[in-house]
């Protein structure tokens, strides 16, 4: 939880009544690798800081799995539709690692909004960070060849590429997966 703290202390300081608050409302949850924290048809009734692994979030389309995200700890993750308008998702959201979350649940998180009005600072500046994380995947995704696309996953998310199985980081990328062996052979020369 002190992670979790910290990161919205820096965000802007907690007023001693919220921080408390969150303390009591918070509730720490392990997940082991390949289980859900949510799945597909299950409304998002839960936002997860992650305080250790790795999680990926995938839709699948009946062929295949694909792929949308990956976070690692230090991150919030939810369904973003499925939280905020409260209907069913059509998303997973799975542990690729062994994880460690603190969560707290929708109604709980709109309740804090209520009663600690400068948590709203908080809100806006997360939902701010996701935005723009969310605008450069899909940048990253739409605009460059497979080769770039790859390039650019590297660079800006490189320790989680040793984390996670080819087929992961091929779906992501929209690719193949004996094509990304094949990236993959040409990046390393």
């Amino acid at each position: 939880m002190e992670k979790l703290l910290q990161l919205l202390n820096n965000i802007a300081p907690l007023s001693p009544a919220l921080q408390n608050h969150l303390q009591n409302a918070l509730q720490r949850n392990t997940f082991k690798k390949r289980s859900y924290l949510l799945q597909a048809g299950q409304v998002s009734n839960y936002i997860h800081f992650i305080e250790s692994g790795l999680v990926r979030c995938f839709y699948d389309n009946g062929a295949q799995e694909i792929c949308i995200w990956f976070m690692d700890a230090g991150n919030v993750v939810i369904s973003v539709e499925s939280f905020l308008r409260q209907i069913k998702s059509y998303q997973y959201i799975q542990a690729v690692d062994d994880c460690v979350t603190w969560s707290i649940t929708y109604a709980e998180l709109q309740d804090i909004y209520r009663r600690y009005p400068e948590f709203n600072l908080h809100r806006a500046v997360l939902l701010e960070k996701y935005y723009v994380e969310s605008e450069k995947r899909q940048r990253i995704l739409s605009l460059n060849t497979a080769v770039e696309r790859y390039a650019l996953f590297m660079e800006t998310q490189p320790e989680i590429t040793l984390q996670l199985p080819a087929k992961y980081i091929a779906s992501y990328l929209n690719i193949d997966e004996s094509y990304l062996s094949k990236i993959k052979a040409k990046y390393a020369s």
